[in-house]
Parts: C-alpha cells; sequence; structure tokens
C-alpha cells in the first residue's frame, strides 16, 4: 500500500477505510484492495485488472480515485473507455444503469460487457475484508 492511501486511511479523526473491488465471472472471484491512485481494467495484460473475455474491450474501464481535501478522505470514480477518451465497445453498466463516468457508492454492482461482475465495497471494519476474500476461486 503506498503512503498516500494509508494518510487518507488511517487519519487519526477517521476509522480506517478500506476500498474493494470483487470481480466475479463463471470461472473465477476475485478480491482486490483499491489503493492506487487509478486502475485501468480490460482484456489487455497491460491492464492493472485484466479480465480474460472477448466480450471485453482491450481498455474497458479506468478507476480513478478523487481525495476530498476536506473531509481527507477519498472515493473511486469509474469511467467508460480509457483516459484518451476512447469508450469501450459493450460498455459500463452500474446497478443495471448504463454509464459513462460515475461515483461508487459503497456496494455498487459493475457489468463488464456480459460476463464479468463486480461489487464495489466501502469497509470500515477489517474482518468484512476477510469474510470478503474467502469466497474467491479459480477453476
Amino acid at each position: 500500500m503506498n503512503s498516500d492511501y494509508l494518510k487518507t486511511t488511517l487519519n487519526k479523526d477517521l476509522q480506517p477505510i478500506t476500498h474493494v473491488l470483487v470481480l466475479e465471472d463463471e470461472n473465477s472471484r476475485q478480491t482486490i484492495i483499491l489503493d492506487e491512485a487509478n486502475y485501468s481494467i480490460g482484456r489487455d495484460p497491460r491492464n492493472k485488472i485484466a479480465l480474460a473475455s472477448k466480450k471485453v474491450s482491450r481498455f474497458h474501464a479506468t478507476l480513478l480515485r478523487r481525495t476530498d481535501t476536506k473531509n481527507r478522505t477519498f472515493s473511486y470514480w469509474l469511467l467508460d473507455g480509457d483516459l484518451q477518451g476512447n469508450r469501450s465497445t459493450n460498455g459500463i453498466f452500474i446497478n443495471d444503469k448504463r454509464c459513462l463516468v460515475q461515483e461508487l457508492k459503497h456496494e455498487d454492482v459493475i457489468r463488464f460487457g456480459f460476463e464479468f461482475q463486480a461489487s464495489y465495497y466501502v469497509l470500515s471494519n477489517i474482518s468484512d475484508l476477510a469474510l470478503l476474500q474467502s469466497g474467491d476461486f479459480r477453476q
């Protein structure tokens, strides 16, 4: 974890917060702790989060961390496509609504293409993370 993440989430006035993305398809389930400023998501292996599906664009989406300096907290925003403005072929659906850009909220359900689904969580209790990770598998 980088130091910016630790400063933001371990502030003396706030409880520790962990941002988590749980990726699922029929062959796997993976829990990813989000602690970097951005993540590229897509089927190209150069992405930070690579999805093995022909129905996912090579650079399908981007997760960006946005810091609220007033509250010293941050949130993640999901963008359809890459940072150069290239959108995905099959789009992104958050809670069954097509989205181009959206701030993620606790328990949002995200669909990339037709095979991959992700759930986003904001956790204040580290034992909740262990529960999420206990369901991870690969076939």
